[in-house]
């Protein structure tokens, strides 16, 4: 069970591969284990904290056209890698969450959006750092936790 964000590189056309140079970057200079069986990375920071990224094409086998974060825990580094990973894979960001708007780090986005009729009557969120995206990433967090705790019967943090 974990807190869900996908992140999707979108042109007018709908979904479209792009470079995944920028991103493979990112990635290779964090602490990670590889899960070949389901192509995940395992990400962990020096803060405790640790997300899963499925991710697929980064070493160029096929088409890149985005990856989802898998969140079981919560610390500001969370956030900020989906921004880095979105802002160098040019990536809109989709929170498994109530109330969600999609949420772009470059402003042609919107009017990609907008072509694409994703969310009609729905703003999508500009930000432009990983505390802002933190910010609204929060609650859904937030959300999730509770819901979680209440399933596996858990009042406590499971952290």
């Amino acid at each position: 069970m974990s807190f869900d964000v996908f992140l999707e590189h979108l042109e007018e056309s709908g979904g479209a591969p792009v470079d995944p140079a920028p991103v493979r970057e990112i990635i290779e200079d964090l602490n990670y284990e590889i899960d070949e069986v389901v192509d995940f990375y395992l990400i962990r920071f020096a803060d405790g904290t640790g997300v899963e990224l499925g991710i697929s094409g980064l070493d160029g086998s096929q088409d890149f056209t985005g990856c989802a974060f898998f969140i079981r825990t919560w610390g500001p580094e969370i956030p900020d890698l989906i921004y880095r990973v979105a802002r160098a894979g040019d990536l809109v960001i989709f929170a498994a969450m109530a109330n969600s708007v999609p949420v772009v780090v470059h402003r042609h986005q919107v009017d990609i959006l907008k072509k694409l009729g994703v969310f009609e009557g729905a703003t999508p969120l500009f930000v432009q750092s990983g505390a802002e995206l933190g910010a609204f990433l929060t609650n859904g967090y937030d959300g999730w936790k509770g819901y979680r705790d209440q399933v596996v019967g858990d009042s406590e943090n499971s952290e």
